[in-house]
């Protein structure tokens, strides 16, 4: 029977410390994919912004959910709600309104009744990216942002823009430029 010699079981060792890590930064690699990215638009003075922020904080625990938040009554913060709303609606946005994926979910009865189920079946499907938001001019917006004081069905279909929507509006930047 033949012997390992100490060279044999140092090179054994390495390979399996070289599998070990390249396994383990997999499952951490995977796990980074499968954050499911938010951005939510609020209010410190709306009520009913309230509960879809509780709500929230509990997904944050049960999924890797990254939300950014901005409080619209902060004029830097209003106008990159302003920005987005430009590119994703053409009727305009309340708040409280969450992008998650490829949704839009406006209201309080429609965060409650929806974000759970999105956020996990987009963290099953293996996580999305950061929500675009568009490009923010902070001196371009200063009017107030209306609240949701009764569920507007026109204001909350909110939707992300078609791929031809988006090359329209380039195609008008560009025509204007040259």
């Amino acid at each position: 029977m033949r012997r390992l010699t100490p060279r044999v079981c140092i090179i054994c060792f390495l390979g399996f410390l070289t599998a070990f890590s390249a396994m383990t930064e997999a499952a951490q690699h995977k796990n980074r994919k499968s954050t499911v990215w938010a951005v939510f638009f609020m209010s410190r003075d709306c009520a009913k912004c309230e509960a879809a922020k509780e709500l929230i904080e509990v997904l944050q625990l049960r999924y890797p959910l990254r939300v950014k938040r901005y409080d619209i009554s902060k004029e830097s913060d209003y106008a990159v709600f302003r920005a987005m709303e430009a590119i994703h609606s053409d009727k305009g946005f309340f708040v409280p309104l969450i992008l998650v994926g490829d949704k839009i979910l406006t209201g309080e009865h429609e965060i409650l009744d929806n974000l759970e189920s999105t956020v996990k079946n987009l963290h099953l499907a293996g996580g999305t990216a950061r929500p675009y938001i568009g490009p923010v001019d902070k001196k371009a917006f200063h009017s107030p942002v209306k609240t949701d004081t009764a569920e507007c069905p026109t204001c909350s279909k909110g939707r992300p823009p078609s791929a031809s929507e988006e090359l329209h509006k380039v195609k008008s930047l560009l025509d204007k430029i040259f």
